[in-house]
């Protein structure tokens, strides 16, 4: 659990210092996709943290998230594992960036 968090506070940190502190963003509420390779789960903070290309992009996942993976088509976080491919549909609200739908891709 200590684990989960530490990584995240990290992930935050580095999130945080490409942010200008004069710029001003608002959340946009469409639809926009990521995909990547899990790095974290964490079912204690209700999170998932993926790599792409070098970046990684830590998921808010909710009671309404839909997620499946190639062995359950109606899947609990507990469910994926470090290296997963994954398709991430996302929203970026005020309360932060949450997945609506977390999909595991065949390895290519």
């Amino acid at each position: 659990m200590k684990a989960c968090k530490l990584i995240a506070a990290i992930g935050a940190a580095s999130l945080l210092s490409f942010v200008p502190l004069f710029a001003v963003t608002s959340p946009s509420h469409e639809t926009m996709t990521y995909s990547g390779d899990i790095t974290t789960v964490c079912p204690t903070a209700h999170t998932i943290t993926v790599l792409h290309n070098g970046s990684t992009e830590t998921f808010r996942v909710g009671n309404h998230s839909q997620l499946s993976t190639l062995r359950k088509s109606d899947a609990n976080l507990k469910d994926f594992e470090f290296g997963d491919k994954v398709f991430v549909r996302y929203q970026d609200k005020a309360a932060g960036v949450t997945a609506t739908n977390v999909r595991e891709e065949p390895m290519r």
